[in-house]
């Protein structure tokens, strides 16, 4: 009985082994599997996770980036509009920018204002020759309606280059000039504005001229400066003041540049300058037939110091 429990022992406590082993084996593939399926499940839901995130951040990025686009844009724009209104403005502004006149055109303007006043007076002398040396010219109350009627006939003719106070101031002298005296009235030629022509001021609607006039060889002219006033009335610009101021008041100190505007033109030609007790002269003279001599000072033309000139030559 021992020995055949014996032998059961012997064959069946391997077996018990081997199934106790497969069993082991058994439970260590399912723990293993479950143990890698976790694995593989909390990997997947990193995984998933992260692509999440991945997502979340660049549909933020994508948001930002377009609020900083449209930003600019509306920075952009914002700064077309105020350029387009500086553009504007500045354009408004040079539109209501007066011009400024060049010194040529200033000079033009106040040359063919004279020219129509000497053309003007002109014509008026030639249709009125009763007016000429008429007594009442000098003194009006010898025949007050005609002189009243001639002067009302000049201050309408010459209203074209004249503002009205100016047209009633300077009637009369030019009734004289034209119709009694003949001695040059220096507002009647355009000739005036030959010699140191200047633009002494300027605005939007005004302008002060100014130039000098040296004695010429008939003593036509007074020496002295002249100082023209032009307004603009409507689109026409007129004189509203003209001031005579003699060389004794206001010294010439004529130049050579002087002279030779003033009388190289009609054929004159500056010979040489001289000096004498202090006072320089520049001496001129004419096709050889004539001479004399101008005083930069005051401008008159003193023909004894050109005598001294030649005599010490």
């Amino acid at each position: 009985m021992k020995k055949m429990l014996f032998i059961f022992l012997l064959v069946a406590l391997p077996l018990l082994a081997s199934c106790n082993n497969q069993e082991f084996d058994k439970n260590r593939v399912e723990t293993n599997a479950k143990s890698e399926e976790s694995v593989d499940k909390a990997s997947k839901e990193t995984t998933a996770e992260v692509k999440k995130d991945g997502n979340e951040n660049q549909s933020v990025s994508k948001a930002e980036f377009k609020v900083t686009q449209e930003k600019k844009r509306e920075e952009t724009k914002v700064k077309e509009e105020k350029k387009t209104v500086v553009d504007a403005g500045n354009k408004i502004t040079e539109q209501q920018a007066p011009k400024k006149l060049t010194v040529e055109e200033t000079g033009n303007i106040a040359k063919s204002t004279l020219k129509g006043i000497r053309l003007t007076m002109e014509t008026l002398a030639a249709e009125h020759e009763e007016w000429h040396l008429q007594p009442w010219i000098t003194n009006p109350a010898d025949n007050k309606a005609k002189y009243d009627q001639a002067l009302f006939t000049i201050q309408n003719s010459l209203s074209q280059y004249f503002t009205k106070n100016s047209a009633e101031k300077y009637a009369p002298a030019y009734l004289q000039e034209f119709f009694w005296a003949y001695e040059g009235f220096s507002m009647a030629d355009e000739n005036l504005l030959d010699v140191r022509f200047r633009v002494e001021e300027q605005a939007e609607n005004r302008f002060v001229v100014s130039s000098i006039t040296i004695e010429s060889e008939a003593g036509y002219y007074s020496p002295g400066t002249n100082r023209l006033e032009y307004v603009k009335e409507g689109e026409n610009w007129k004189i509203n003041s003209y001031q005579f101021i003699p060389s004794q008041e206001q010294p010439l100190n004529l130049t050579k540049q002087d002279i030779e505007e003033a009388f190289v033109k009609n054929g004159y030609t500056v010979i040489d300058q001289f000096q004498h007790n202090g006072t320089t002269y520049f001496i001129i003279g004419y096709e050889n037939q004539w001479m004399s001599a101008i005083n930069t000072l005051n401008g008159h033309l003193e023909e004894k110091i050109a005598t001294i000139y030649s005599q010490n030559k």
